[in-house]
């Protein structure tokens, strides 16, 4: 059934060994990254975890479509209305005036649990993250948020920060309480009403980094939320970093997840961002 409903590479089962990609990285390298877990990752793998994101702000970038609204050009088609202006107004026609589409924007919303089950991969999550925040590209507006029992702004902090250990020293002052359980669903929810008046419909994508494991694992509020944000045209991917398979597939298709991937080591993470293509994010 999942074979018929998701193209070949928008889910993989946990037990599947991953293959290595090789994404600004020697063979070799990707080869030895298959068996480092991601949780160990450290400063060695930073210029691959900078790689992973530069494809990814690429990948998200190229999501951009052409909006229904015009604006002046340079070059481009010839602008019609503003000939006809120039024409009734009695100004001389040319230089013709051009026009293009807009391209609104694309939005990422980055979503990083951090509660107890997670303390093993949050400094690699954090690392990754910190990658994502230094690489400005145009047209794409990226976000982060981390959350244990709460939702915690990373944002400003990412950007201006020097390294991830900065962050997450943050963090740890912060109180946010990873010991304090995880609550997905509400988490989901304030980051709705937050960001709910922002959301471009068709032009976001929400990347969920848990592994899924919630203080009520029948909680109705994570599925009702999951399906909200789906309905407001969201494009949401669950990362699983521990491979725990809290989430199972048809539970996760069922509540309006989009995609699943483990990204338990370095070259899955890796695979996910060669495997993330417009195409699967609905452009």
């Amino acid at each position: 059934l999942l074979d018929a409903l998701l193209p070949p590479h928008a889910w993989r089962p946990l037990d599947e060994p991953p293959t290595p990609v090789c994404l600004g990285a020697s063979a070799a390298e990707a080869q030895a990254g298959a068996q480092q877990r991601f949780d160990e990752l450290g400063a060695a793998e930073a210029p691959q975890l900078r790689a992973a994101a530069r494809e990814l702000a690429r990948r998200l970038q190229q999501r951009r479509q052409r909006g229904r609204r015009w604006q002046a050009s340079a070059l481009g088609r010839v602008d019609l209305v503003a000939a006809l202006r120039r024409l009734q107004g009695g100004r001389p026609l040319l230089p013709l005036a051009h026009r293009k589409p807009r391209r609104p924007p694309q939005q990422c919303l980055w979503l990083g649990d951090v509660s107890g089950s997670m303390q093993e991969p949050v400094r690699a999550l954090l690392l990754w993250a910190h990658a994502l925040a230094q690489q400005p590209v145009a047209g794409l507006q990226m976000r982060f948020w981390a959350f244990g029992t709460r939702l915690h702004a990373l944002s400003a902090l990412l950007r201006d920060a020097r390294d991830a250990d900065a962050a997450l020293a943050h963090l740890a002052d912060s109180g946010l309480g990873r010991s304090g359980g995880t609550r997905i669903g509400s988490a989901l929810q304030q980051l709705r009403a937050q960001e709910g008046p922002r959301l471009a419909a068709g032009r976001c994508t929400l990347l969920l980094v848990s592994d899924g494991l919630d203080h009520r694992p029948d909680d109705p509020l994570l599925a009702d939320e999951l399906r909200a944000w789906r309905a407001r045209g969201v494009h949401l991917v669950w990362l699983d970093p521990l491979r725990r398979d809290h989430l199972d597939a048809s539970t996760a298709l069922a509540r309006g997840v989009h995609a699943r991937w483990p990204i338990a080591t370095l070259t899955e993470l890796q695979r996910f961002v060669e495997g993330f293509t417009p195409a699967d994010s609905g452009a």
